[in-house]
């Protein structure tokens, strides 16, 4: 899946915007959202001992 500015920008270049541009940025925005939400909704997110990153005992 493309980036979004790539997307706008060859939309704007060729002076015309298609569905196919449309539904690629709303399949986008729409997976930005879901991973926004899912990661705020997971609270404490903590790795096994001896992982890098914040252990269950650091929360």
């Amino acid at each position: 899946m493309p980036p979004l500015p790539p997307i706008v920008g060859n939309s704007v270049d060729a002076g015309k915007i298609t569905g196919s541009d449309i539904s690629q940025m709303v399949v986008i925005l729409c997976g930005t959202g879901a991973t926004l939400v899912g990661r705020i909704e997971a609270g404490n997110v903590y790795t096994p001992d001896l992982m890098p990153g914040p252990n269950k005992t650091d929360m």
